[in-house]
């Protein structure tokens, strides 16, 4: 599945619904792609040439101008991994696609034990919001685990808007 914007956020999914790749600027929506395209995937028989587009909250919608998609764009950005799968046959693509995750797995796995081992595995970031709420982070990197929290204890309460 592709997921494309005029924006040029796009994302790759593969068929279980795991992210392969996305933009690589990574705006902060596309965070919420995977859960969006999981909750349709369990909703919805999706068939081939289906086009979905959610803004629903609890369907991992958080991003009104991404119901601006245009089919174009869809069409556009799935042709070229259309015809890959059918010049490499769809196992084979499938195949890659888990390789490029579990790859991916791996380098974030070993970014994090280098980052662990320059900060004692704890990072900490506070900043104001324009209305002065604070935003206070504590992430905790376990390297034997592969594994990362995010605290924010001391971040002020949502503010409407």
């Amino acid at each position: 599945m592709i997921i494309e914007r005029l924006d040029f956020s796009c994302a790759l999914f593969g068929l279980k619904d795991g992210l392969v790749f996305s933009a690589p600027h990574i705006p902060v929506h596309l965070g919420a792609m995977q859960d969006a395209v999981q909750y349709q995937m369990r909703a919805i028989e999706i068939k081939g040439g289906d086009c979905i587009l959610s803004i629903h909250p609890c369907a991992g919608g958080v991003h009104l101008p991404d119901l601006t998609m245009s089919m174009i764009m869809i069409c556009l950005g799935i042709h070229p991994v259309l015809e890959f799968m059918s010049s490499c046959g769809f196992e084979v693509v499938q195949a890659y696609l888990a390789h490029i995750q579990h790859h991916a797995e791996i380098a974030v796995g070993n970014m994090l034990r280098d980052v662990s081992m320059t900060t004692d595995g704890v990072l900490h970031a506070s900043d104001k919001m324009d209305d002065g709420s604070m935003i206070n982070l504590r992430v905790e990197i376990d390297s034997q685990e592969r594994s990362v929290t995010f605290h924010f204890e001391g971040t002020s309460p949502m503010v409407t808007s």
